[in-house]
């Protein structure tokens, strides 16, 4: 379920100006690289909309890169199913938005920048802090948002080697925010499952 709710919620901040380069939610993908002693592991951040035929290129779209203004992706930090009753399932879903800044590309020099994009951010989350509903999810709410340290170990589940690491000093920049979204799924809303066709 957090796929689609990290896709609601990034729909309503994708508009802002600085977003450039935005997935909905990842999962750690990790690939073996032959090298000189054998293979070494490599773990990417990738998107759950890529397919298993993805061109290895691919993998690394969501790595710090001088010509993107912005990298925003979710992690997924679990979902809790806090009640139900005749008509609804009521659950709750964390999600970890991490969001790399480009200053040379924004116009900004310093980790500073990541205060504006995340004041920004939160405006626009104000407007989500009242039930709305999308899809087969309803009553949807942001129930509570927290800032993380600003620490590069936010990135080590990943492989960035040392050109890339240089991209989380200045003039780049970068946070995490923690979210928890409360919503319920109308059961006359759910489906049963149709299995498809392995073929197609």
């Amino acid at each position: 379920m957090n796929k689609d709710i990290a896709e609601i919620i990034l729909g309503k901040i994708n508009g802002l100006t600085w977003v450039d380069k935005t997935a909905g939610l990842v999962r750690p993908i990790s690939i073996h690289q032959p090298n000189a002693t054998g293979t070494i592991k490599k773990t990417f951040p990738v998107s759950c909309n890529l397919d298993s035929k993805t061109s290895y290129d691919k993998y690394k779209d969501l790595i710090p890169d001088d010509k993107y203004k912005s990298i925003m992706y979710f992690e997924d930090l679990g979902v809790n199913v806090v009640g139900s009753d005749a008509r609804y399932i009521n659950c709750q879903s964390t999600l970890r938005l991490v969001c790399w800044l480009n200053g040379k590309r924004l116009g900004y020099d310093g980790c500073g920048i990541s205060t504006i994009a995340v004041i920004e951010i939160l405006k626009v989350f104000t407007e989500l802090f009242n039930p709305f509903n999308e899809g087969k999810f309803t009553k949807i709410k942001i129930a509570a948002v927290s800032e993380q340290a600003k620490e590069p170990t936010i990135f080590t589940k990943y492989s960035y080697d040392e050109t890339q690491t240089q991209f989380l000093m200045q003039p780049f920049d970068y946070f995490a925010l923690q979210i928890r979204v409360d919503y319920s799924i109308a059961l006359s809303c759910v489906t049963e499952f149709e299995l498809l066709d392995p073929s197609c």
